[in-house]
Order: structure tokens, then sequence, then C-alpha cells
């Protein structure tokens, strides 16, 4: 997703075409409808010149060359201004809009909370880990950021419902247990991430962790957010490039009580 919106923002940007890739254009294929950007035909052979998004979009190189973006893009800033475009084409097929719809109708019965504003709440652990403590120095946010996140969209929106989805839903059992009117909801299986994203992007608010997947739940939701900061010596890249957009996301201390 990351990579699409990117792509498509450095070629409105730079007006130049757009090709997805086969390999993104199958993967996107299986969670989103129509996506209108064309896809690379298997037969055509080009070469291509890898570059990073922000060499491309420094240097502007003529429309002689054939580029592809390399590396893991996520430009906000370039692509933000896109956003109604990207809510469009990451718009989620049918059966995935359905089935979110209704765990969270089950989910508000089971809670016995009649009209909630259901808050999804994005848990990033195992692997993010080892990553955040070489890239940045840093830590997971843990259980004091999540109880006072919950608290503070809790102060808030009256009448809230807290969905969690994590890709390690026996820990969040575990420490979140005994927050009022918090359930863990995803099936936390990586590898089928398309049910876990439509149910965050269902609700109404986010507080989100680390990563691009709770960005993405948080951009597609809209509504408020909340996110952690403090959590590494430096800020993530992704950290930095949500301030330069200027998203408006309420920025919580990772440690504190």
């Amino acid at each position: 997703m990351s990579e699409y919106a990117t792509l498509l923002a450095a070629a409105g940007e730079l007006r130049r075409p757009a090709w997805l890739h086969p390999d993104m254009a199958r993967t996107l294929a299986v969670y989103f409808g129509r996506l209108w950007v064309p896809v690379l035909p298997i037969s055509c052979r080009v070469n291509w010149t890898i570059i990073s998004t922000e060499e491309l979009m420094a240097k502007r190189p003529d429309s002689d060359t054939n580029h592809m973006i390399g590396g893991f893009p996520h430009a906000v800033p370039l692509f933000h201004p896109l956003r109604a475009r990207l809510l469009r084409d990451f718009t989620f097929r049918k059966e995935l809009r359905q089935r979110a719809d209704l765990r969270l109708a089950e989910l508000a019965y089971q809670a016995a909370v009649t009209a909630p504003t259901f808050i999804g709440v994005h848990v990033r652990r195992t692997d993010y880990s080892t990553w955040l403590a070489r890239s940045v120095r840093g830590r997971v946010a843990g259980v004091s950021y999540l109880r006072r996140a919950v608290a503070l969209m809790k102060s808030r929106h009256r009448n809230s419902l807290f969905v969690v989805v994590s890709d390690d839903p026996e820990w969040c059992r575990k420490n979140l247990r005994g927050l009022q009117r918090v359930v863990v909801a995803g099936d936390g299986v990586q590898n089928r991430p398309g049910a876990d994203l439509a149910l965050l992007a269902a609700c109404n608010h986010t507080v989100v962790t680390h990563g691009t997947f709770g960005f993405w739940a948080a951009y597609l939701a809209g509504g408020e957010v909340v996110a952690p900061t403090g959590y590494g010596r430096r800020p993530t890249g992704l950290e930095q490039d949500v301030r330069r957009a200027r998203l408006g996301w309420t920025w919580l201390p990772a440690k504190g009580q």
C-alpha cells in the first residue's frame, strides 16, 4: 500500500506515467477492488534504473529514463495530498467490508454496548522489537503507553469500545486484561492481514503503536489517532513523515506512568 501510494504520488508530481509491478498488483487485488494504475505486462522488457523516492524527487530526471522505486517507500508528505484518491483505490472488497461490519456488531453485542464509538487499537510486537532496537535504539511501546492511550480516548469519547488487533494477541490478552470495554478481536495471522486491516479501518478512531500496518489502519479509518513518541534515541522515519505531513495525530510519550 505504501509503495502504491508513493508511486501514484511521484508519477503525478513528475508528470510521468506509472505502472504497477505484476506482483504488487496481484497482492493488492486480494484485498481491494479495482486499482486505477495499469499493470505492467509480464512480457514487457524494460531496462529499469532503481532509485529511491528521495533521489527521484530531488533529481527529477528526464523522461527518457525508466525508473523503479526501490527500498520500502512510504512518503506520507508526498502522497497525503492524494488522500481522497487513495481512499477510493483502497476500498476493500465487499466480503471484507461485510465481515468487518459483522464482527464489530458482534463485539458490541457481546460487550452490551449500544451505539458504541469503535476505537481500533493496533499493537505491533514480535520481530518489530528487534528492528526498533537496531534502527533507533528503541523499545516497542508497552502496557503503560497502551493504558494511557486507552484512557485518553475514553476521556474524549463516551460509550467507546476498543477493538485490539495484534501480531501477538496472547500478549495483549495477558497485559490488557482488566481494562473495561477492551477486546482482542484480530486473528494475528501475519500472512493473512486483510481481515484485520479491514476491521481496524471500519472503526471510528485509532490507537497505534508502530509500523505501516497500523498507519494504514488509521489512515483508512480517519478520525482521531493516538500514536507513541519517545520510544528510542530518535524517531523512526514513519513518525517523521507523519509529522511532516501534518496529519494531526496526538503524540503520547511511550514511556511514562
